[in-house]
């Protein structure tokens, strides 16, 4: 059987092991069960959810068209490279 080392006593002194204390006892609340019974009324109205909603494609749309814009520039930049190379 292996010895404990001299350094071992420090071990749990540590701060990264220090941490694991906090994460066992993050798990005993149970994963989706937070709110128990006692959930409150929903944070937003309708109209904000339906707000958010909006917003949400609005930006979609605004991502989608930038993805759209850098693809059609490095497809302009390639055709001209391709051009210049094959001429």
């Amino acid at each position: 059987m292996v010895e404990p080392h001299a350094s071992d006593e420090s071990f749990s002194e540590h701060p990264i092991h220090q941490s694991r204390a906090y994460s066992e006892s993050f798990r005993e609340v149970p994963r989706g069960h937070a709110h128990g019974g006692h959930a409150s009324a929903l944070a937003f109205t309708d109209s904000e959810i339906a707000y958010f909603h909006g917003q949400d494609l609005y930006a979609a749309k605004v991502v989608v068209s930038l993805m759209v814009g850098i693809f059609s520039v490095g497809v302009v930049l390639y055709t001209i490279v391709a051009w210049t190379c094959l001429r």
